[in-house]
């Protein structure tokens, strides 16, 4: 069994490092998200056409462990670089669909609950020209 052990741990770094570079998509902008409430928000972004503009169209239920790099702390800012020109570019009929949640939402309320009553603290749809209108830069409130 000891012969098998060094063969099959190279043979899974050698997968872990080729990875799929073709699906990276390198970051060609930051968007800027300043918090000038006293309070905690999550920040996620969608690209779609203005027509899609549900919760429940979202590709997974938002949580805070899954959101934990997304929250902006109380009277700061955070920086969250991305694709952003790319994709807008690319397809010009799609908008960059920003929301903003309450972390205490996200915490205390079921994804189901959020989506039904459509607990957000804001929405932002904004066109790659909105995006360099404002610097890259959304403030909350």
């Amino acid at each position: 069994m000891k012969k098998y052990v060094f063969p099959l741990s190279l043979i899974s770094i050698i997968f872990l490092c080729a990875g799929c570079p073709e699906s990276f998509i390198e970051p060609d902008s930051k968007l800027i998200i300043m918090n000038n409430s006293d309070k905690k928000i999550i920040f996620f972004d969608q690209f779609n056409s203005p027509k899609d503009t549900l919760l429940s169209n979202f590709p997974f239920s938002l949580t805070l462990e899954n959101t934990n790099s997304r929250i902006i702390e109380p009277n700061s800012s955070a920086t969250f670089p991305g694709s952003y020109k790319g994709i807008l570019n690319d397809y010009q009929d799609d908008i960059l669909m920003l929301y903003l949640f309450s972390s205490d939402t996200i915490e205390q309320v079921s994804w189901e609950r959020i989506v039904d009553e459509y607990l957000i603290l804001r929405r932002y749809d904004l066109t790659l020209e909105d995006l360099e209108d404002v610097n890259w830069t959304i403030t909350y409130p």
